[in-house]
């Protein structure tokens, strides 16, 4: 990962190549974890690493050495960027994820909101001994950008579309004489919208955010701008980081508060005391994006079009799912329950989730709940193949060209989840088509 968070730095590689002689010199060492200090006590004869960190600034670089303790004798083994001062976040690991020569790590974490945040660890080489998963620490949380440019448009319109025929829809049924040709299109604003996607890797990521606060300093000759932003915001809680940027990814800009921001970022946090709660916040998971993130919006109308041939009631419950950001797979349930609608539910890093639902149209089809024995043997069928299970009934009202619900047995899915958020109604299938617009109404 080195070369391309080293050129972010210094906009040349060489540059920090240059500087190493002195971050060996003069670089002081990076306090660790008090359980990692005792393992190192303990293994005195077995390859230990160490961190050196230069100059003393809030950000700078880190040099780890690689050594036997008892021959008093280290050799460089990496070094990176080191974003010393971030946001003090308290988080569960859930994951770790070295690279095969365990010299870099990726950390997998949750919060006492069930909200995951992965990350790049600078220090893993010296940690990972110590870290298991289900542990607890307070991180410092950082980033520094690649890319950052100030977003000078913050509004959009969408004039076509599934979320267009949505609005006209939602409009007639509020008033049937409603001339919804006038309704062109939807604008949106982006202006307070902060958000972050993770890449594959678990540490880059694209994100949009607001400058809260901005301070310039300098680091070897290159001035670097340090800005407080929120990258993930729910009901609960604002998940608020430190971003740096180089002069030479800022290639001019001088970010000010209030300036709406986007562009690629890398994460990364480091832990600095261990804390002792014996809650599992892993076990209460939920979305970490926000309810209406325009991701998650795109993916639940994505399962409402793989779901088209499934009862309305289904289709309602498997857009909620996916609003929450998890994967849906129909049908992919164990056996015995094949004659009842289910989902297989998953997200990376999470235990996997059979959801059974039985749907009917109030007034038309027969209302069959779910029996205590139906739930004790296939909350038994999930566990034998490693997930948990959920039991749902929905009750489905037809409203002319749309369906709205009620829901029961929410809860058995939300103590995985945290908070789905239903549907008002969804539109019919054969209502989903365009509305013709005469071509008068253009005139």
């Amino acid at each position: 990962m080195g070369g391309q968070h080293l050129t972010a730095f210094f906009g040349d590689a060489e540059k920090t190549i240059e500087l190493l002689p002195a971050i060996l010199e003069k670089g002081l060492p990076v306090a660790l974890l008090p359980d990692q200090i005792a393992y190192t006590a303990e293994h005195q004869d077995e390859l230990n690493t160490i961190a050196y960190a230069f100059p003393a600034s809030p950000a700078c670089f880190v040099a780890i050495a690689g050594g036997i303790p008892s021959r008093k004798s280290y050799e460089l083994r990496t070094m990176y960027p080191f974003m010393r001062e971030g946001v003090m976040h308290i988080l569960e690991i859930m994951d770790i994820k070295p690279d095969e020569d365990d010299l870099e790590g990726v950390v997998e974490t949750v919060n006492h909101n069930a909200v995951t945040i992965s990350f790049f660890d600078p220090l893993f080489p010296c940690q990972q001994h110590v870290y298991a998963n289900g542990q607890k620490y307070e991180f410092s949380i950082a980033a520094m950008a690649y890319s950052l440019e100030k977003v000078k448009e913050t509004t959009f319109a969408i004039t076509e579309g599934p979320m267009l025929d949505f609005e006209r829809q939602r409009t007639l049924e509020n008033d049937p004489a409603a001339d919804v040709t006038k309704i062109e299109k939807i604008e949106f604003s982006t202006a307070q919208l902060r958000t972050m996607m993770m890449g594959e890797n678990g540490a880059d990521a694209s994100f949009q955010t607001v400058v809260e606060s901005v301070a310039f300093f300098q680091v070897e000759g290159t001035e670097l701008c340090k800005m407080s932003v929120v990258l993930m915001h729910n009901d609960e809680e604002n998940f608020e980081v430190t971003l740096y940027a180089s002069e030479h990814i800022l290639k001019g800009y001088r970010p000010a508060v209030g300036d709406s921001i986007r562009g690629m970022l890398w994460l990364q946090g480091y832990p600095v005391r261990p804390v002792d709660d014996p809650a599992n916040w892993g076990d209460r998971l939920t979305p970490a994006s926000p309810d209406y993130d325009m991701a998650g919006i795109a993916n639940a109308f994505e399962v409402m079009d793989y779901l088209s041939d499934q009862h309305p009631g289904v289709v309602a419950i498997g857009w909620a799912i996916a609003h929450a950001g998890w994967d849906v797979t129909k049908y992919n349930n164990p056996e015995k329950s094949n004659d009842i609608p289910a989902f297989m539910i998953e997200r990376p890093g999470r235990k996997a989730i059979n959801v059974w639902i039985r749907a009917h149209v109030t007034g038309v089809e027969p209302d069959l709940p779910f029996s205590s024995t139906e739930i004790a043997e296939f909350g038994d069928c999930s566990a034998e193949h490693g997930a948990d299970a959920a039991f749902i009934t929905v009750a489905c009202k037809d409203i002319g060209k749309a369906h709205s619900f009620k829901v029961e047995g929410l809860e058995t899915l939300e103590k995985n989840l945290g908070k789905v958020t239903i549907p008002e109604y969804l539109v019919k299938p054969e209502f989903r088509k365009p509305i013709e617009i005469p071509a008068s109404a253009s005139t």
